[in-house]
């Protein structure tokens, strides 16, 4: 191996800091009202700060990329019919050190009633975790449900979310 090399490899293995950007899967969604999962990811720069969120959706062949900013407006994550039926909001996130956002979805399209679901991601050192704050505590969860609002055996809307 050239004698240049091998400092630089020995460095590299040792160096706390990953000098490559990478992505991270951050929570697995599920619905009886859909076939397959949606995972939320996450790309991270080579400090491990977040430049944008992304998933795919089961009957997509493309992953949809957000930046951070986006959140500010919402990223809509489902549309159907001409509704949003699951968007995350957030207007106070910061990419270094995470924060709360705000699952907004239809909770019923004849009624057109939204609902709201707030979970928190947060940093610690190079990993992120989603979490949510319930009466017991803070739990962290990496698994999300979203249970069909159904009337008269039709689907209307998302009747409620379950975190795992």
């Amino acid at each position: 191996m050239n004698k240049f090399l091998l400092p630089l490899v020995a460095w590299l293995s040792l160096s706390p800091v990953s000098l490559l950007a990478g992505e991270q899967d951050i929570v697995t969604v599920t619905s009886d009202t859909i076939k397959g999962e949606l995972i939320l990811k996450l790309q991270l720069d080579e400090n491990h700060t977040i430049q944008e969120i992304f998933y795919r959706l089961p009957d997509a062949t493309e992953d949809s990329r957000f930046s951070i900013a986006d959140l500010d407006q919402g990223i809509v994550v489902m549309r159907r019919s001409g509704r949003d039926v699951v968007k995350l909001v957030s207007s106070t996130f910061e990419p270094a050190s995470g924060g709360a956002i705000t699952v907004v979805y239809l909770h019923n399209g004849l009624s057109n009633t939204y609902r709201r679901y707030e979970i928190e991601l947060d940093r610690s050192g190079e990993a992120w975790t989603a979490s949510v704050n319930e009466t017991a505590g803070r739990r962290d969860f990496t698994r999300m449900h979203m249970k069909a609002k159904k009337i008269l055996g039709q689907i209307v809307g998302i009747d409620k979310i379950t975190v795992q």
